[in-house]
């Protein structure tokens, strides 16, 4: 009997060792799928925030290009609008000349090549008093 003592603890001891085997191979695959799902959770992660931010880049350079553009739009309508003024104001104050003094300052401008008075004059003639525009045409 002492020998199937002997084996049956020998079984028992082999056994033993196997499940701590088994057991020591299933407690590292368990590591080994935690880190796994860590590193892809991690990687999802940076993904995600690597995305995140190039969209917002993107609005970011969108919403800079748009108010580059208004800026623009406002710069050219204050521009435009100055620039009527200007204009109207000159076409005032030609609509306040004597008669004479205008006729002159238009044979003037006529005469100068660089001048273009033909298109102030018909751009703001209805701002012009009649006796001023009666004057071009004498």
């Amino acid at each position: 009997m002492n020998n199937i003592n002997k084996i049956t603890e020998y079984i028992k001891a082999e056994a033993e060792a196997q499940c701590k085997e088994i057991a020591h191979k299933a407690a590292e695959e368990c590591e080994r799928i935690l880190t796994g799902s860590a590193q892809a959770e991690q990687a999802e992660y940076w993904k995600a925030i690597n995305a995140g931010t190039r969209e917002t880049e993107q609005r970011l350079k969108l919403l800079g290009n748009l108010a580059a553009d208004e800026a623009d739009k406002q710069i050219a309508a204050l521009h435009q609008e100055m620039l009527d003024e200007a204009f109207a104001m000159a076409a005032q104050k030609l609509g306040e000349l004597p008669k004479k003094e205008y006729g002159e300052l238009l044979k003037r401008l006529a005469l100068d090549p660089g001048c273009s008075a033909e298109v102030v004059v018909s751009t703001y003639k209805n701002a012009l008093s009649l006796s001023v525009v009666s004057a071009l045409f004498e």
